[in-house]
Protein backbone atom coordinates (compact mmCIF):
# COMPACT_ATOMS: atom_id res chain seq x y z
CA UNK A 1 0.00 0.00 0.00
CA UNK A 2 2.82 2.41 0.85
CA UNK A 3 4.34 1.88 -2.60
CA UNK A 4 1.03 2.66 -4.30
CA UNK A 5 0.57 5.78 -2.17
CA UNK A 6 4.08 6.96 -3.13
CA UNK A 7 3.33 6.34 -6.81
CA UNK A 8 0.00 8.23 -6.60
CA UNK A 9 1.68 11.10 -4.73
CA UNK A 10 4.39 11.28 -7.42
CA UNK A 11 1.80 11.19 -10.19
CA UNK A 12 -0.18 14.03 -8.60
CA UNK A 13 3.03 16.07 -8.38
CA UNK A 14 3.56 15.76 -12.14
CA UNK A 15 5.23 12.36 -12.33
CA UNK A 16 4.61 9.64 -14.89
CA UNK A 17 1.21 8.15 -15.58
CA UNK A 18 0.09 5.03 -13.74
CA UNK A 19 -1.22 1.70 -14.99
CA UNK A 20 -3.31 0.25 -12.14
CA UNK A 21 -5.45 -2.06 -14.28
CA UNK A 22 -4.82 -5.79 -14.49
CA UNK A 23 -2.15 -6.88 -16.94
CA UNK A 24 0.60 -4.83 -18.49
CA UNK A 25 0.11 -1.57 -20.26
CA UNK A 26 1.43 1.92 -20.72
CA UNK A 27 -0.78 4.77 -19.55
CA UNK A 28 -1.14 7.89 -21.66
CA UNK A 29 1.01 10.75 -20.34
CA UNK A 30 -0.59 12.50 -17.38
CA UNK A 31 -3.18 9.75 -16.88
CA UNK A 32 -4.05 6.77 -14.70
CA UNK A 33 -5.58 3.63 -16.18
CA UNK A 34 -7.80 1.60 -13.83
CA UNK A 35 -10.40 -1.11 -14.26
CA UNK A 36 -13.99 -0.64 -13.21
CA UNK A 37 -15.34 -3.13 -10.68
CA UNK A 38 -17.89 -4.41 -13.20
CA UNK A 39 -21.01 -3.67 -11.12
CA UNK A 40 -22.91 -2.70 -14.27
CA UNK A 41 -21.56 -5.51 -16.44
CA UNK A 42 -18.07 -6.59 -17.37
CA UNK A 43 -15.09 -4.68 -16.04
CA UNK A 44 -13.81 -1.96 -18.37
CA UNK A 45 -10.62 0.07 -18.47
CA UNK A 46 -10.97 3.75 -17.64
CA UNK A 47 -8.44 6.51 -18.37
CA UNK A 48 -8.47 9.35 -15.83
CA UNK A 49 -6.40 12.48 -16.35
CA UNK A 50 -4.36 14.11 -13.61
CA UNK A 51 -6.39 17.30 -14.01
CA UNK A 52 -9.71 15.46 -13.64
CA UNK A 53 -8.53 13.61 -10.52
CA UNK A 54 -7.23 16.80 -8.89
CA UNK A 55 -10.38 18.74 -9.80
CA UNK A 56 -12.59 16.00 -8.33
CA UNK A 57 -10.56 15.96 -5.10
CA UNK A 58 -10.71 19.75 -4.82
CA UNK A 59 -14.48 19.71 -5.35
CA UNK A 60 -14.90 17.08 -2.62
CA UNK A 61 -12.86 19.21 -0.20
CA UNK A 62 -14.90 22.29 -1.12
CA UNK A 63 -18.16 20.38 -0.58
CA UNK A 64 -16.94 19.14 2.81
CA UNK A 65 -15.66 22.59 3.71
CA UNK A 66 -12.22 21.24 4.64
CA UNK A 67 -9.47 18.88 3.57
CA UNK A 68 -10.30 15.63 5.36
CA UNK A 69 -8.35 12.56 6.33
CA UNK A 70 -9.74 9.87 4.03
CA UNK A 71 -10.08 6.29 5.27
CA UNK A 72 -9.48 3.70 2.55
CA UNK A 73 -11.84 0.73 2.87
CA UNK A 74 -12.03 0.04 -0.88
CA UNK A 75 -9.72 -1.62 -3.39
CA UNK A 76 -7.30 1.20 -4.37
CA UNK A 77 -6.81 -0.03 -7.93
CA UNK A 78 -10.44 0.68 -8.84
CA UNK A 79 -11.83 4.17 -9.46
CA UNK A 80 -13.43 4.70 -6.02
CA UNK A 81 -10.37 3.51 -4.09
CA UNK A 82 -8.04 5.57 -6.27
CA UNK A 83 -10.19 8.64 -5.56
CA UNK A 84 -9.84 8.02 -1.81
CA UNK A 85 -6.05 8.00 -2.25
CA UNK A 86 -6.14 11.17 -4.37
CA UNK A 87 -8.45 13.04 -1.97
CA UNK A 88 -6.33 11.99 1.00
CA UNK A 89 -2.96 12.75 -0.59
CA UNK A 90 -4.18 16.21 -1.58
CA UNK A 91 -6.03 16.65 1.71
CA UNK A 92 -5.49 15.63 5.29
CA UNK A 93 -3.96 12.20 4.67
CA UNK A 94 -4.96 8.60 4.11
CA UNK A 95 -5.61 5.87 6.67
CA UNK A 96 -6.20 2.28 5.67
CA UNK A 97 -9.27 0.42 6.92
CA UNK A 98 -10.61 -3.06 6.27
CA UNK A 99 -13.52 -3.53 3.85
CA UNK A 100 -15.59 -4.77 6.82
CA UNK A 101 -15.21 -1.31 8.44
CA UNK A 102 -14.49 -3.01 11.78
CA UNK A 103 -11.33 -0.97 12.30
CA UNK A 104 -12.51 2.51 11.29
CA UNK A 105 -11.02 5.00 13.70
CA UNK A 106 -11.26 8.75 13.00
CA UNK A 107 -8.32 10.98 13.85
CA UNK A 108 -8.31 14.61 14.97
CA UNK A 109 -9.77 16.93 12.34
CA UNK A 110 -12.27 16.21 9.56
CA UNK A 111 -12.58 12.54 8.60
CA UNK A 112 -14.26 10.95 5.58
CA UNK A 113 -14.75 7.45 4.29
CA UNK A 114 -15.96 6.17 0.95
CA UNK A 115 -17.98 2.96 0.83
CA UNK A 116 -20.12 1.06 -1.62
CA UNK A 117 -23.78 0.38 -0.94
CA UNK A 118 -23.18 -3.17 0.28
CA UNK A 119 -20.71 -1.95 2.91
CA UNK A 120 -23.17 0.68 4.09
CA UNK A 121 -26.05 -1.81 4.16
CA UNK A 122 -24.03 -4.21 6.32
CA UNK A 123 -22.72 -1.41 8.54
CA UNK A 124 -26.12 0.03 9.41
CA UNK A 125 -27.32 -3.48 10.31
CA UNK A 126 -24.54 -3.76 12.91
CA UNK A 127 -24.78 -1.26 15.80
CA UNK A 128 -21.01 -1.12 16.42
CA UNK A 129 -20.20 -0.46 12.74
CA UNK A 130 -23.02 2.06 12.47
CA UNK A 131 -21.61 3.88 15.52
CA UNK A 132 -18.16 3.95 13.87
CA UNK A 133 -19.59 5.48 10.69
CA UNK A 134 -21.54 8.05 12.72
CA UNK A 135 -18.22 9.41 14.05
CA UNK A 136 -17.23 10.51 10.52
CA UNK A 137 -17.81 13.96 9.10
CA UNK A 138 -18.69 12.47 5.71
CA UNK A 139 -19.58 9.05 4.34
CA UNK A 140 -19.47 8.96 0.55
CA UNK A 141 -21.52 6.13 -0.94
CA UNK A 142 -20.85 4.98 -4.48
CA UNK A 143 -21.13 1.88 -6.58
CA UNK A 144 -24.23 0.15 -7.81
CA UNK A 145 -27.64 1.73 -7.72
CA UNK A 146 -29.37 1.95 -4.33
CA UNK A 147 -32.45 0.07 -5.47
CA UNK A 148 -30.31 -2.94 -6.39
CA UNK A 149 -28.39 -2.86 -3.12
CA UNK A 150 -30.92 -1.81 -0.50
CA UNK A 151 -34.31 -2.34 -2.14
CA UNK A 152 -35.33 1.33 -2.28
CA UNK A 153 -33.91 4.67 -3.25
CA UNK A 154 -33.11 7.15 -0.50
CA UNK A 155 -35.33 10.22 -0.47
CA UNK A 156 -33.15 12.23 1.90
CA UNK A 157 -29.45 12.92 2.09
CA UNK A 158 -28.21 12.28 5.59
CA UNK A 159 -24.96 13.48 7.05
CA UNK A 160 -23.62 11.64 10.07
CA UNK A 161 -22.41 13.75 12.93
CA UNK A 162 -20.24 12.75 15.83
CA UNK A 163 -22.24 15.09 18.05
CA UNK A 164 -25.39 13.61 19.56
CA UNK A 165 -28.56 15.63 19.20
CA UNK A 166 -30.76 16.50 22.18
Amino acid sequence: MDDLRRRVRGFLAGGPGLWLAPGDGTPPPGCVVVATSGTTGGAKLVVLSRGALIAAAEMAAARLGAAATWHLALQPTYVAGLMVLVRGELGGGVRQASPSLDDLDPVAGPNAVSVVGTQLYRAVADPSRAARLARFDAVLVGGRRWRQTCGSEPRLRAFASSRPTA
